[in-house]
Formats: C-alpha cells, sequence, structure tokens
C-alpha cells in the first residue's frame, strides 16, 4: 500500500487526470460505433442504441427503428429544446454576452439529441462510478431536469477523448453554472411532509438540483481556472450545504416505507427506495466534497458530524439492482443480514467507531457497510481534525481520534476491499465488468489523517509548511501544493506499519 493516488490527485487538473478515469473505452468502442453509419455533423454523433454501450434509457422498440433507418423523434429532442431555450435566456440576461446567429447554432448543435444521448453515455461510463448517486435502473433523462442533463452532458463531454467537445463543454460551463443555481427549485424551503405523490415529486425536484448544482461545482473545481475554482469552493458550494440540508427529513432512518409489500406496488416501493437512496448518497457525497475541501485546501467545514443524522448508503448491489423483483430479494436478503446498520446513522457510525467500548455489536455494524460508508468515516476524520487542530486542544493528541482511527484501520483490512494503483476496475464478476469509484482507496485518505495528526502533534500544520498563513489558506486560496509535498515524502510508506506506531 501507498499514497500514490493521492500523489496523482494532488498534482492533476482536471477530472480525467486527477481520479485517472479511463476513456479508452469510448474511444475504442463508443465512437466508431456511432460513426461506422455514416458521417454526422461535428459533435452530432448518431444514436448509440446499437453500441456496445448502448443507453439504458433507450427502449428496443426504438433501437429497432434506428436500426431499420425510420426516422423518429430523439426521445431527447423536447429536453434538448428547453436546454437551448433557457440557456439562450440566462445568455441573454448578461451584460458581456452577444447572443448571436451562430452561438445559437453553436448551442443547439453542442446539446443535439445525439450528443446529449452521447454525452450522458460517457457520464455513466466513466464518472459515475466516482459519484454513484444516480440510480441507473431508473433513471429516465426525458423525465428528469433540462437542468440535470446539461449539466451530466458538460461532465460527459469534459471527458471526451475528442478535444473539441471539452472545449466546448468549457464554453458552455458558466452560463449552465448561472441557469441553474438561479432556478426556483434550487431552494432551502422546507419540503411538506404529506407522505404522498406531491411530496415525492418536490423531493424528486429539489435533488434534481443538488445534483445539477454539485455536478457544475465539480467542473468548476477541477477543470476551471484559478477564479473559478475559488468562486466554486467559497460561493457555490455552500449553496449546495444550505439546499441540501432541506432533503436531511427523507434520509434519516425510519423513513422507508414499513407495510408488508404488495405484488402490485412493488415497483412503487422500489421508486420509493430510489429516491430515499439518492437523497442519502447526495448529502454523504455534499459531506465528500466538504471534507475534500478541508483536506486539500485547508478550509472551514461546511458540515459537522452531528448534523449527519441520515441513514448509511445501501450496498452497491442492493441499490443497482436491475428491477423490482431482483430488488425485493435483495432488500429480503439485507432484511437478516443488516439489522444492525438498518437504524445507524452517519453521525453515529463515526462516533461509534471512535468510542472506547467497541466490541463485537460494533464490529458487526462495520463488517456489514459498503466501503462508501467506511470511505465517507475516513474523510470525517480529516473533519474532525480540522476541529481539534483549531480548538483549545492543538497540538495534542486526541485520544477519540486516535482510537477511530485505528479501528477504522482493523475494519477496512478485515474487509480486504480490492484497491489498485493504477485504476479502480473491480471485476466483481467475469460476466459483469463493474466499475468501482475512487472511494476505494480510502485507505489513502486513512494515511493522510494519521500524517496529519502526527504533524500536528509536532506542531506543524501541513497546509503552512512552506510559511502561509493560516488565513490564506482557510479561505481556499491556496492550490494543493503544500499538500502534495507532504503526500510525495510519504508517497511509499508502509500503511501497515502507521496504525501500529
Amino acid at each position: 500500500m501507498g499514497l500514490r493516488f493521492l500523489a496523482r490527485h494532488t498534482s492533476s487538473h482536471g477530472l480525467l487526470n486527477s481520479f485517472n478515469c479511463d476513456n479508452s473505452v469510448v474511444r475504442g468502442q463508443v465512437l466508431p460505433s456511432l460513426l461506422q453509419n455514416g458521417s454526422w455533423p461535428p459533435f452530432e454523433a448518431g444514436s448509440i442504441a446499437s453500441t456496445l454501450v448502448a443507453s439504458p434509457w433507450v427502449r428496443m422498440d426504438q433501437r429497432k427503428l434506428t436500426q431499420q433507418g425510420l426516422t423518429e423523434q430523439h426521445p431527447l429532442a423536447s429536453t434538448c429544446e428547453q436546454i437551448v431555450t433557457g440557456v439562450r435566456g440566462v445568455a441573454s440576461q448578461a451584460a458581456n454576452m452577444n447572443w448571436s446567429v451562430s452561438r445559437q447554432l453553436s448551442c443547439t448543435r453542442f446539446f443535439s439529441p445525439g450528443n446529449v444521448e452521447l454525452f450522458l453515455t460517457m457520464f455513466f461510463q466513466i464518472w459515475h462510478p466516482n459519484w454513484p448517486v444516480f440510480h441507473r435502473p431508473t433513471f429516465d433523462p426525458t423525465l428528469k431536469s433540462p437542468k440535470l442533463i446539461a449539466a451530466l452532458s458538460l461532465i460527459g463531454a469534459s471527458l471526451s477523448p475528442e478535444r473539441k467537445q471539452y472545449d466546448q463543454a468549457m464554453v458552455w460551463l458558466e452560463i449552465v453554472e448561472n441557469w441553474i443555481f438561479q432556478d426556483p427549485y434550487f431552494s432551502e424551503d422546507i419540503i411538506p411532509q404529506t407522505d404522498d405523490y406531491s411530496q415525492a415529486l418536490q423531493v424528486r425536484q429539489r435533488l434534481d438540483m443538488v445534483q445539477a448544482a454539485y455536478a457544475i461545482v465539480l467542473l468548476m473545481n477541477w477543470e476551471g481556472d484559478t477564479k473559478t475554482r475559488l468562486r466554486a469552493r467559497r460561493t457555490r458550494f455552500p449553496d449546495i450545504v444550505y439546499v441540501a440540508r432541506s432533503l436531511s427529513p427523507i434520509a434519516i432512518p425510519g423513513t422507508s416505507e414499513k407495510e408488508p409489500f404488495a405484488p402490485r406496488i412493488l415497483y412503487d416501493h422500489w421508486t420509493a427506495f430510489a429516491l430515499r437512496e439518492e437523497c442519502i448518497r447526495t448529502l454523504l457525497y455534499t459531506f465528500l466534497l466538504d471534507s475534500a475541501f478541508v483536506m486539500f485546501y485547508d478550509m472551514c467545514p461546511r458540515m459537522v458530524i452531528n448534523e449527519l443524522q441520515f441513514s448509511l448508503a445501501a450496498r452497491d448491489e442492493h441499490f443497482n439492482a436491475p428491477d423490482a423483483e431482483a430488488w425485493f430479494m435483495c432488500t429480503q436478503a439485507a432484511a437478516h443480514k443488516s439489522v444492525a446498520c438498518s437504524q445507524v446513522t452517519m453521525s453515529q457510525s463515526i462516533s461509534m467507531i471512535m468510542s472506547e467500548d467497541f466490541g463485537a455489536t460494533q464490529w458487526e455494524v462495520f463488517e456489514q457497510m459498503s466501503p462508501l460508508n467506511l470511505f465517507a468515516i475516513a474523510s470525517a476524520f480529516h473533519n474532525l481534525i480540522y476541529h481539534h487542530q483549531n480548538g483549545p486542544d492543538q497540538g495534542s493528541r486526541s485520544l477519540p481520534i486516535t482510537r477511530g482511527l485505528r479501528n477504522w484501520f482493523l475494519i477496512w483490512s478485515h474487509c480486504n476491499f480490492f484497491s489498485t494503483t493504477d485504476d479502480y476496475l473491480s471485476f466483481v464478476g467475469r460476466k459483469s465488468q463493474s466499475k468501482l469509484g475512487f472511494f476505494l482507496h480510502a485507505d489513502e485518505y486513512w494515511c493522510l489523517a494519521n500524517l496529519f495528526c502526527r504533524q500536528l502533534e509536532r506542531g506543524i500544520n501541513p497546509h503552512q509548511a512552506f510559511g502561509d498563513t493560516h488565513s490564506q489558506i482557510s479561505q481556499g486560496m491556496s492550490d494543493m501544493g503544500k499538500i502534495h509535498s507532504l503526500i510525495l515524502r510519504f508517497q511509499d510508506v508502509d500503511l501497515g506499519e502507521i496504525v501500529l506506531s
């Protein structure tokens, strides 16, 4: 084990390089299949329904029509029209933007149905494993907010092996940013708890906007210039935290349906589970991004551990069950195996791992957790370290944090999660090559927390190693150069020895 992933992450620019994403599958399989049936206009890549990585939302009858050469309006045509109209409206209000005929044509071509379909496919193939908040079996872009589809399309285009698609995505980033953050559904207003379709619709609308805003902040922070990155961390992300908090009541334990399952409404139970789980994962990833800004930029946390009162994320095989029947089987299996986890919140799990009374009962909870939850706990240590560092006991050792770090390593080692230094591909099965995200490098985040603790106990702030003032760093003004230097010093450290010292 070593710190090779974090060494790369802190020295790279862009989502593709920073997270070591592999887009060769797109270059090797998707694009040739898209273009094999003829020449398309620039950026206009025809239906990907017949490719090796076909869009899950294109129905079989639509695929047959495409393959037979029959013309029919693309399912995403209306969504794309709304995107272009919305972008034009925002751009027309900008004092420094001249919306010309050529710009209208450029926008229409970039956000064409064929392109958006391609960009969404690239998003799910390349980036979704690193941000698995979307329930793929029920994800239908024709029913999603056009703003969310625009944001995900920009991520997909930014990951494209075609440079022109990346450049065009950067052209539209700021306009789409303003369009999303001005949306009335991007609001902190309390959603009435009516337990009916109206509540579910409001939750979905709010959730779509939080996810869209989050996608934009990812692009701003990892693809933007210095000014854009600062705006992402200091202005846009705090807004996401405020709005995401309004989803917390949906994600707390005990809010899932408890009445007996009836076959005729099994699908409704499944979709209700999917909505709630998306809320949980969106809140979880909001906290993870907050922790990343603390970790890499020494920014003050926007969230505290005590507010993480949402349930633990479900295991991937449960969340990704392909249909209602398969999900029901996973639910029954989880009911027998994961009783210990069902009522535990993320906040409670963090407190539990740091407690002195860490026995068999607690071990059972963590043994049943998914690696995503354990990654969140590893990230939470950085939040706790920041508060300890800036509290009255700075420079001293925090026994709860030390216990938590030790217990975390024992759990992670026992679970023996697979991790590589080159990529995050883990072949869960020979038939289904499942991609697993960067959270499988959680041991490196744990190691960095240990290094931070050691540096701080010696009176050294790892973010101030070269004389920077804390006020500068805490506002997110720096890059990741200081942390990168620290990581390089310990890049090849044996992580297993740290826990024994």
